[in-house]
């Protein structure tokens, strides 16, 4: 199946596009640690590979569904920004105005 644009766009700003921006941030680098000393304490129990890997599938469909979950939030975000802009005309017939 063919994707379009706002999919391709989607894509890229959540996937790519975040990664500096992320890099720069102070509460995502604190909950990154927060991640890291977790893995470490979790690591730690020991928990038989079939504990592990059920805790794995759960993590993993968690994750899924905030990724998800957050590429449906990035593409409102753009409907309401383009819808805003028609609004105060800075958009007109699809064509973005030009400014003085």
């Amino acid at each position: 199946m063919r994707k379009s644009i706002f999919e391709v766009i989607t894509e890229y700003a959540v996937n790519e596009g975040l990664s500096d921006t992320l890099q720069q941030d102070n509460k995502y680098m604190q909950i990154q640690k927060k991640l890291d000393d977790l893995t470490r304490e979790f690591d730690a129990l020991k928990l038989s590979k079939e504990h592990r890997f059920l805790i794995d599938k759960l993590i993993s469909s968690y994750n899924e569904n905030g990724a998800y979950y957050g590429a449906i939030c990035y593409q409102q975000g753009f409907k309401d920004c383009a819808l805003l802009l028609v609004e105060i005309g800075m958009i007109k017939g699809g064509k973005m105005e030009e400014s003085a």
